[in-house]
């Protein structure tokens, strides 16, 4: 455990472990699932959220993808690219628990609204109407729009993993970004000039 938080963002991502795995810089599985862990959970909490709007299934999203990360460790080729390539595989279980929900509506506007009105945690730098706002604008666009904003917005990734994660092109990752920021903006606007 000591090892892990010796690594900072500035450090080399953990190695997959190998032959040697007494060589320094290769950890254990469950170190590097560890480390991925604190670093990635809130964010694949956060893609699975927006996608399936269910803290239930966000949670079951959440604990499957880092499952699923554990498994196909040794397809990661490029351990620089293990945030995108970890919100790629929860936005992906999110999509399938999507498509598992037959006897419910799939387009986020008709999706049940969820409980829990709190803001998340890239919500508290923003007062709490214009969170609410905010909140309620992202809920209403489309998945892909919103899971394109929220990626892009909220978790700062460049286009190119947003593209990667949403599993389309780049030009399609940038008309996503485009289209719900458009949509938010007439949203936020039409609900100042209401208040």
């Amino acid at each position: 455990m000591t090892a892990i938080r010796r690594h900072t963002t500035d450090s080399p991502p953990l190695t997959a472990p190998g032959p040697g795995a007494a060589h320094p810089g290769v950890v254990s599985d469950s170190q590097w699932l560890e480390h991925i862990f604190r670093a990635n959970c809130a964010g694949v909490y956060t893609i699975a959220r927006r996608v399936l709007r269910s803290d239930a299934d966000s949670e079951d999203v959440t604990q499957t993808s880092f499952i699923r990360a554990l498994s196909a460790r040794s397809s990661l080729r490029d351990p620089e690219r293990t945030r995108p390539w970890l919100l790629r595989i929860a936005y992906r279980e999110a999509i399938a628990v999507l498509r598992r929900r037959r006897d419910l509506p799939t387009d986020p506007g008709a999706l049940p609204q969820p409980r829990d009105t709190e803001p998340g945690p890239e919500e508290c730098a923003m007062s709490e109407a214009t969170a609410e706002r905010v909140r309620k604008a992202i809920e209403a666009l489309p998945g892909g729009l919103a899971a394109a904003v929220v990626l892009r917005d909220l978790h700062g990734l460049p286009m190119s993993e947003v593209a990667e994660i949403l599993g389309v092109g780049l030009s399609a990752a940038k008309m996503r970004v485009h289209r719900g920021r458009t949509l938010l903006k007439v949203q936020l606007h039409a609900d100042v000039r209401v208040a």
